[in-house]
């Protein structure tokens, strides 16, 4: 363990660069001690990584090449000090000038130094050289320290979500009514996804500037899912022929993990019924898919659905804040 004198001269030679490839085995140990609850609860950041890992091993040599040609790519803004490496922020481009920070951790060794800050303004920085015009990120709420930091850097919250957690073992079987049915998304459906996801989400469709066209899978979307593992799925629930919801699903299959990213169904008489139909077919083929633990983010302002879910075996995990920061500009 070091001394305090051995931690403030590591802090002094400390720098914070892109991650290379002779990082990631530390960064695996110190993410896997760091987020020791969200992996239990998730299954998914460890595969993340190792996935972003994969890619970056892959394109590493070439980045200088996509940059000539302004092709972003996500990267790991690590912060080391000698041969040691003691925090991370995950840094990811969404298209549109937008951002997002999708993890961040610092070894415990070295927290409560302002190693949280640097990072988060070194990522600001990054964004901003990058011409972003917009950050947003998720932090638990009882994560105290992290949500005051970011909200001095000038993020604000512009959404409250309650993550909920399933682990399969047994799944109500729900049947469609008559005129119900479930398909996957084809082109002619975006303008009405988009409605319906405006209706029930503006804040957070305003926030990444979502588009009827962010509905469908870009081919280069489905190439980088392909060298990294990744599987996503996309289903609209239609009633007498019209949309009345959608849902967007990815899944590990190594790590047996899956998540529900969006799901959305119109208000009705019918809503209740129609959203566990929806969601007892979407559990039903995770299950096909030796998914064993399924993990999803709902609005708390969505109590109907969040008791649905609950219902089905969901169990609220923690509280979320969706947070925005905008304009990007150098702290």
């Amino acid at each position: 363990m070091p001394k305090d004198t051995e931690i403030e001269e590591m802090l002094e030679k400390m720098v914070i660069r892109p991650i290379r490839k002779k990082d990631f085995d530390q960064l695996f140990r110190l993410v896997n001690h760091s987020f020791r609850r969200e992996i239990e609860i998730t299954g998914l950041d460890l595969q993340r990584l190792s996935r972003v890992a994969k890619l970056y091993r892959m394109v590493e040599m070439l980045l200088p090449v996509f940059e000539v040609f302004d092709r972003d790519f996500e990267t790991i803004l690590v912060a080391v000090s000698g041969n040691r490496l003691i925090g991370e922020i995950h840094v990811v481009p969404h298209g549109k000038e937008i951002w997002s920070l999708d993890s961040s951790a610092v070894d415990v060794m070295f927290r409560r130094r302002g190693i949280y800050k640097r990072l988060l303004k070194e990522s600001l920085r990054y964004v901003s050289e990058r011409n972003g015009e917009r950050v947003v990120t998720s932090l638990w709420a009882d994560n105290v320290a992290p949500v005051i930091m970011t909200k001095r850097l000038g993020f604000e919250i512009f959404e409250k979500e309650v993550l909920l957690q399933f682990e399969v073992d047994g799944i109500p079987s729900v049947e469609f009514d008559d005129g119900v049915s479930l398909r996957e998304v084809e082109s002619a459906d975006v303008d009405r996804i988009f409605e319906i996801c405006e209706v029930l989400s503006s804040k957070k469709m305003k926030a990444y500037k979502t588009t009827p066209e962010d509905f469908l899978d870009s081919l280069f979307t489905r190439i980088m899912s392909r060298i990294t593992w990744s599987s996503s799925k996309k289903w609209v629930l239609e009633m007498r022929g019209e949309i009345v919801g959608y849902v967007h699903v990815t899944y590990v299959p190594p790590q047996q993990a899956g998540r529900i990213e969006s799901f959305y169904v119109l208000p009705s008489d019918k809503s209740s019924r129609l959203t566990s139909v929806f969601l007892s077919k979407i559990l039903e083929f995770l299950a096909t898919r030796n998914i064993k633990k399924v993990t999803t983010s709902l609005n708390e302002e969505w109590k109907e659905t969040i008791e649905i879910f609950k219902c089905f075996g969901f169990k609220p995990i923690a509280s979320v804040y969706e947070m925005i920061k905008e304009p990007v500009c150098n702290q």
